[in-house]
């Protein structure tokens, strides 16, 4: 390990995979706090949580192939771009819009239904 960080191109592509990684990290956790907050429910939080897992079980294979076969820095750094533009362009259409969406998602199918004629407002008889 100190052989390879030992060369500054490595320490630079090092740096930006951990930065990258931390800020996947922050957005996944942000994302399922605000489904948890938005429906107040832990069953669509888990939801969230096997949707999320999905894709990158079912792409396992076909990744680990691709890892196998090309440079694996440049790979990264590509991936890492393509990453950002996303995290880029769903910033510009609202730092919530993705969140939102899948907690109004959730949240229909996980909240209680509301009970007839209990507003909590005094009637007015």
């Amino acid at each position: 390990m100190r052989n390879i960080l030992g060369r500054r191109p490595l320490r630079f592509v090092f740096a930006a995979n951990v930065i990258s990684m931390l800020g996947s990290g922050m957005n996944s956790a942000a994302v399922a706090w605000y489904i948890l907050e938005a429906t107040h429910s832990e069953m669509a939080l888990g939801t969230f949580a096997v949707l999320q897992t999905i894709p990158a079980m079912l792409m396992l294979p076909f990744t680990g192939v691709i890892i196998d076969r090309e440079d694996r820095r440049v790979l990264v750094m590509w991936l890492d771009a393509v990453r950002a533009v996303i995290h880029r362009d769903r910033g510009h259409s609202g730092v919530s819009a993705p969140g939102a969406g899948v907690a109004a998602l959730l949240n229909e199918h996980f909240s209680p239904p509301p009970v007839s004629g209990c507003s909590g407002q005094p009637s007015q008889h």
